[in-house]
């Protein structure tokens, strides 16, 4: 078996898995039913996308994006199906951390 093989099976295992289940119920569900929560959240992610982009380039987050993404994930979070949502997304990403990071270090 090469290692496209392995890899392929390690990706059959992780949609099998619990946490990628999880994610995808709760995105089915959550999203369809209340679209302005799905803007919130997309505006959410765009800001920590900006953020991360600035830590990777060394300069400091801005007080404005760092502001209005607490106030976006605050907002979202008192909802409870997309908090219980955005912990699946975390422990989904957690997963493929850990997964990455396996790889990683075998290199």
């Amino acid at each position: 078996m090469n290692n496209y093989d392995k890899a392929y099976e390690l990706a059959d295992e992780i949609k099998q898995s619990e946490e990628y289940a999880d994610f995808c119920r709760l995105r089915d569900e959550v999203f369809p039913e209340e679209p302005l929560n799905q803007d919130l959240y997309r505006q959410s992610r765009q800001l920590s996308l900006e953020a991360n982009a600035a830590m990777m380039a060394g300069q400091p987050i801005s007080a404005d994006i760092e502001e209005k993404f607490n106030q976006l994930t605050g907002l979202l979070s008192m909802n409870p199906k997309v908090n219980e949502f955005m912990i699946a997304e975390h422990r989904i990403n957690q997963v493929m951390g850990d997964v990455f990071k396996i790889l990683a270090d075998a290199v």
